[in-house]
């Protein structure tokens, strides 16, 4: 996996094909200069996240297939739990 992930819409994600727009697409392609043929990795802020290889670049646009998918896991292995700690009401002094 690479340094770099990009948000994916669910909704620009369909039949293991992705389509990236706008400033985003101009991002990938001007900034760190990605190319056609070269892996990307995504995530749609569901859990899921998607190493997608990149098919077509056009001006503002980027169309990728998806070549493998896997469900993250951010849940922590330790439960905790957070307790206050209740004070003394003559400890407690209230400003009127």
């Amino acid at each position: 996996m690479s340094a770099d992930s990009f948000y994916l819409s669910s909704q620009l994600l369909e039949n293991k094909f992705f389509i990236i727009n706008s400033s985003e697409a101009r991002h990938i392609i001007k900034v760190l200069r990605y190319h056609e043929g070269e892996t990307i990795d995504l995530f749609d802020g569901l859990g899921h996240r998607y190493q997608g290889k990149i098919k077509k670049i056009e001006k503002d646009k980027i169309l990728g297939e998806i070549i493998s998918e896997y469900k993250e896991n951010n849940e922590p292995e330790v439960e905790i739990t957070l307790a206050g700690a209740l004070l003394k009401l003559s400890l407690i002094h209230i400003s009127e």
